[in-house]
């Protein structure tokens, strides 16, 4: 028989960190402006790869375009 846990235990809780609660407060999360806002902050620590496709992410969230690879 398995062994039984305590709720407090099973329970993964998940930490909003600083730089998405300062961009809620700011803009809606289920906003195009958040997602952009979000992805643009984060861009600093993307290699060069990554930061390009970041850059045609944003440029489909803005223009409702999909992403064509």
């Amino acid at each position: 028989m398995a062994q039984q846990t305590s709720d407090s235990a099973a329970r993964i809780v998940y930490k909003i960190s600083s730089e998405l609660k300062a961009l809620s407060m700011v803009y809606p999360v289920t906003s195009k402006l958040f997602s952009i806002k979000l992805i643009e902050s984060r861009m600093k620590y993307m290699d060069s790869k990554t930061r390009l496709r970041a850059i045609r992410v944003i440029n489909c969230i803005q223009t409702g375009k999909p992403y064509k690879l």
